[in-house]
């Protein structure tokens, strides 16, 4: 992410900050003729976020019980610990921009033109 200094700034940047990921129960409601009725899944969990720009909850999967929940800052902190102890040095521009400077040593995949796959017998026509 151009501009940031390290993972925390780039997961504010792109709004992946600050969700508080936490597992909820699942429960459902049925409608019924004579009303409704309410039954829990004991075996299955949701993890949920709070959406920053709007504080709400929102659910993001289904799982099983013993999910771990960790944060996104979380492994910010890690990726941030291994570019440290790498020696990187992050570059202000953005990654695309090198392929602008710099001629790639990787051959194309480009794939050949597509040709027509109908029959030479319908390419001619009848005199």
């Amino acid at each position: 992410m151009t501009g940031c200094a390290n993972g925390r700034e780039a997961l504010s940047a792109t709004g992946l900050a600050r969700w508080n990921i936490r597992k909820v129960h699942q429960s459902g409601t049925a409608i019924i003729l004579d009303g409704a009725t309410s039954t829990e899944n004991p075996e299955k969990v949701s993890p949920v976020r709070t959406d920053p720009r709007t504080g709400l909850t929102r659910c993001l999967s289904t799982v099983g019980k013993d999910y771990g929940v960790q944060q996104n800052e979380d492994s910010a902190a890690v990726l941030d610990a291994l570019v440290a102890e790498s020696g990187v040095v992050a570059s202000p521009k953005p990654a695309n921009s090198m392929a602008a400077s710099a001629p790639s040593s990787r051959p194309s995949r480009r794939r050949p033109p597509r040709t027509s796959k109908a029959p030479a017998s319908a390419a001619r026509v009848n005199p």
